[in-house]
């Protein structure tokens, strides 16, 4: 009889194999804080022992996500896929989730008044599942938030007001860019910046804008296909970098504003951006010997046919963008030889340049720190 009993306080443990998408859950340790360290060395992904329910909170919570068995609503996605929820966990984590399920039900006793499903039109299912995992677990796997859906899963934290797992994805982007240095990466990103600003209505408190906005113009701007910026993406990336105090912009002022211009014209027709370029010749086309200063270059012709095809609609397009351009920091003589003549820019912008040049001098081609 004492064997029996013996035997009955002994805890029973049971082997459960460590779900798959937790196997790649990591985080670079030299991005983030001891306590989050501490966070995931809890989580036993190699471990050689059983695991048994009860030994870590987060694998446990991780086998509810989009699990039927113990889910009691259904989300269906604006791809229409579907996922399984608890409507209780959901609540607690998330302020959306509480007054979506619960605020018309508060002086009501009976449960079957809070719906069984909803439909949240607004996201895709991948933006779902990694607001999901992260409710469930308070992280998020390199399974679930790839770099492919970084724009997904943040409008996704921001739809649902979770401001930690926005710094989560901040904190993936930041590392992804760390190790960017191809022109195929930066047009990758620069289509994050464009899907991103679609939700957004400025820079202010936007980690991820900005820290994709301090990626691109570390790198020359030609390096960004045309059609991966989106106007307001380029908006924002202009505004982020115009007063910037520290570091320095890889392009020049003057090929900003060119590269501004063949961004329009490729947007009206792509089968004459080609004329432009040649148009307009880049900063290293009009840098003399060093020392010398700028080369001269003849003016551009103002009655250009294809130039007056085409400047109402560039000027209607970079009505918005040139507000962050500074053209006290382009050479006099480009003012004057080419951007004048296009009839681009309001010729009392230039009158005012002109005059501040001329008593302050001209003293540098960049934006920010000079090296």
């Amino acid at each position: 009889m004492d064997d029996v009993k013996q035997k009955s306080r002994k805890r029973v443990r049971v082997t459960v194999e460590v779900p798959q998408e937790l196997s790649k859950i990591s985080v670079k340790t030299n991005e983030t804080t001891d306590e989050e360290r501490e966070d995931y060395k809890a989580i036993p992904v190699s471990s050689p022992k059983p695991y048994a329910r009860g030994d870590s909170l987060t694998i446990d919570l991780s086998e509810m996500v989009n699990n039927p068995l113990y889910s009691d609503i259904i989300i269906t996605c604006k791809d229409k896929e579907e996922f399984h929820a608890c409507k209780l966990l959901l609540a607690a984590r998330s302020e959306y989730f509480n007054r979506l399920l619960f605020s018309s039900t508060r002086h009501q006793t009976k449960s079957s008044h809070i719906p069984n499903k909803i439909t949240i039109s607004e996201l895709t299912s991948s933006a779902v599942k990694v607001v999901l995992e992260y409710l469930y677990t308070g992280k998020v796997s390199d399974k679930t938030l790839t770099i492919d859906i970084v724009s997904d899963a943040y409008n996704g934290a921001t739809f649902f007001l979770l401001p930690n797992l926005k710094k989560i994805i901040t904190r993936f982007m930041k590392s992804y860019m760390k190790h960017c240095h191809n022109v195929s990466s930066s047009n990758q990103i620069a289509k994050i910046l464009s899907k991103v600003s679609e939700n957004s209505i400025s820079t202010d408190d936007n980690q991820l804008i900005d820290a994709i906005c301090k990626f691109l113009m570390s790198k020359s701007l030609y390096k960004i296909d045309y059609q991966n910026l989106s106007s307001k993406a380029l908006e924002f990336l202009l505004s982020y970098t115009l007063n910037i105090k520290e570091g320095n912009v890889a392009t020049t002022e003057y090929d900003i504003f060119r590269y501004c211009i063949l961004w329009a014209v490729n947007q009206i027709s792509m089968n004459d951006v080609l004329y432009f370029l040649l148009l307009l010749p880049s900063n290293e086309d009009l840098e003399g010997q060093k020392g010398s200063g700028m080369r001269e270059w003849n003016p551009i012709d103002p009655n250009n046919s294809l130039l007056q095809k085409h400047k109402a609609t560039i000027i209607s397009m970079l009505k918005p963008i040139l507000n962050f351009i500074d053209f006290h920091l382009i050479h006099p003589s480009i003012l004057a030889n080419i951007i004048e003549p296009l009839g681009i820019v309001e010729q009392q912008i230039l009158n005012a340049i002109y005059r501040d040049q001329a008593v302050g001098g001209f003293a540098q081609m960049k934006r920010g720190v000079q090296e």
